[in-house]
């Protein structure tokens, strides 16, 4: 089968990239093993110092013991004496005293006891080392190898001279010590490299031969290459290797460096594949484009026409909504000033009913009282009082008339002031009542400044009528910010009101308390309602039974 140049490109592409990503991820493996090489070395140089200061302060015990013995000649009670060395020096698992090289006393002798007695100038296996040691008068190591006893373990040996009274010296015998393999492991915390992942295999280099001699390991098989770590210890030399368990490279890592040598191949081979394509796709694409184009021009052309003759049907109805709007303006404008005439006209004209009324009460009242009985006399003063309160509303329908009309200059005004003034008025009205005032300072707002005070007469006015006969009475004024908007309030703690019924506090001659408890006509806060919304803002209420009401308004 005959290739095609793309694939040929994406071929050669990949195999050259295969090559170059080998010789790239050989030196990263090469600098990865260096890296963890380092790394284990060292870990390796740290136990192997952790083991030679262990095996050195184990072995210290028998220079310890030897000092006594030329000191005193002798020691008493050595149990207790090696039962505190053993403490002090920790890892070790024995302590001897050999006189002339025989084995006399052990600590602990339990599990030691086949040792007594054991000549060890007599035993070939034993006797060179033991020789050096007096030879040499230095601290000997001897091992690793089996013990009489049973076990592993190396023995260290300090051979004794004392004086023989002619000014010499004389060969007492030995103090040693042995070390048993595992314990001296446990002790140097070899452990620990076991359970951190990592194979570890003590040696010691035969003295005579160089032959390494492994006695202790952990972790498994050693692996190839590991990091060694050599150390003099008493007439001889250690190794310690250590190597990761699972090799210098992991499964992973293999993996992630062959896929990623593979993937990246595959990438630029596939990228060389489409740009040898390129040209031909071009072609294809261009086609393709220029049939859409063609068929999208078509569609356009169909939608400029439709949105053409939606924007016409557009003008046209917004032509007839700006007419109707303006004979809708019209018309209300028309209503309002027919309403506002309405008002002021019926307003006016039940005055003159009124007063003839209230003129014919006052001469039946003060000419021909003495005619009435009680029961006329009652009736009489319904009539004055039904008069007075005729009266009160039609002030207050032309009030409410008022505020309506005119136009609104916004100014800057003082409310804290204001609210002052209109508390002092209140309290000098009735000085009889104790109520405490809390008037924020320097509440300034812009707005109509007699509109903004027949507000704050009528919401103070309610304030100090609702809570008549309350003891430690409370009225507040101020502003809080919410929102971002400015919330002017009047609060106080009187008789309060059903909350289900707050929708009817803005009606004209709407109340929610009965005459007989509080006085009022009902209009105060329609036209309070009325001056906020000329300011464009608005206005609500808060409040429960018994447990006082606050007013909100905002000013635009």
């Amino acid at each position: 089968m005959r290739l095609n140049r793309a694939t040929l490109w994406a071929l050669l592409v990949f195999a050259l990239f295969m090559g170059i990503g080998a010789v790239i991820a050989g030196e990263l493996v090469r600098e990865r093993k260096q890296e963890r090489r380092q790394t284990v070395s060292q870990i390796a140089a740290n136990a192997a110092h952790s083991l030679k200061r262990q095996l050195s302060r184990s072995l210290s015990a028998t220079s310890a013991l030897a000092a006594i013995l030329r000191q005193n000649g002798r020691i008493e009670n050595f149990d207790a004496l090696a039962a505190e060395i053993i403490k002090i020096y920790g890892g070790i698992s024995a302590l001897q005293l050999v006189p002339d090289g025989v084995i006399t006393q052990v600590y602990p002798l339990a599990g030691n006891e086949k040792a007594v007695g054991f000549d060890i100038l007599k035993d070939p296996a034993r006797s060179f080392e033991a020789l050096r040691a007096i030879e040499s008068r230095r601290l000997s190591l001897d091992g690793p190898f089996e013990l009489k006893q049973g076990g592993t373990a190396v023995v260290g040996r300090q051979a004794v001279f004392l004086p023989d009274g002619q000014g010499g010296e004389r060969f007492w015998g030995f103090t040693a010590v042995i070390i048993r393999l595992p314990a001296l492991m446990d002790a140097s915390n070899l452990s620990l490299l076991e359970k951190n992942c990592y194979v570890f295999q003590v040696c010691r280099v035969h003295p005579n031969t160089g032959e390494r001699i492994a006695f202790a390991r952990g972790g498994g098989t050693l692996p190839k290459e590991p990091v060694e770590f050599t150390f003099d210890v008493p007439n001889g030399r250690w190794v310690l290797s250590v190597s990761p368990t699972a090799g210098w490279l992991t499964v992973s890592d293999k993996v992630l460096y062959g896929a990623t040598v593979i993937l990246v191949s595959l990438a630029l081979g596939g990228l060389a594949y489409v740009i040898q394509r390129q040209p031909e796709l071009l072609r294809s694409e261009v086609s393709r484009r220029t049939a859409e184009l063609e068929g999208a021009r078509g569609r356009l052309e169909e939608e400029v026409r439709e949105r053409t003759r939606v924007e016409e049907e557009v003008r046209r109805l917004n032509a007839d909504l700006e007419q109707r709007v303006a004979e809708r303006t019209s018309q209300l404008a028309a209503v309002n000033q027919e309403l506002e005439l309405f008002t002021y006209s019926v307003s006016h004209d039940l005055r003159a009913p009124l007063d003839t009324i209230e003129g014919f009460t006052r001469t039946l009242r003060e000419k021909h009282a003495g005619s009435l009985d009680e029961n006329g006399m009652q009736v009489l003063m319904r009539i004055c009082k039904a008069g007075d309160r005729m009266q009160e509303l039609i002030g207050h329908l032309l009030e409410l008339s008022r505020v309506s009309g005119g136009e609104l200059v916004r100014q800057s005004v003082d409310l804290s002031a204001m609210a002052r003034e209109i508390a002092a008025d209140l309290q000098g009205g009735d000085p009889g009542r104790s109520v405490t005032f809390r008037i924020a300072d320097g509440v300034v707002a812009p707005g109509g400044a007699g509109l903004l005070r027949v507000v704050l007469e009528n919401l103070l006015g309610n304030a100090w009528k609702y809570t008549g006969g309350k003891e430690g009475a409370l009225i507040e004024f101020g502003v809080e910010a919410k929102e971002g908007e400015r919330l002017f309030f009047v609060r106080d703690n009187g008789a309060g009101f059903d909350m289900r019924y707050a929708d009817r506090l803005f009606g004209v001659f709407q109340r929610l308390h009965s005459a007989a408890e509080f006085e009022g006509t009902g209009v105060g806060l329609a036209t309070v309602r009325r001056i906020i919304l000329r300011h464009g803002g608005r206005i609500w209420a808060e409040g429960s039974v018994g447990r006082g009401a606050t007013f909100f308004f905002t000013l635009g």
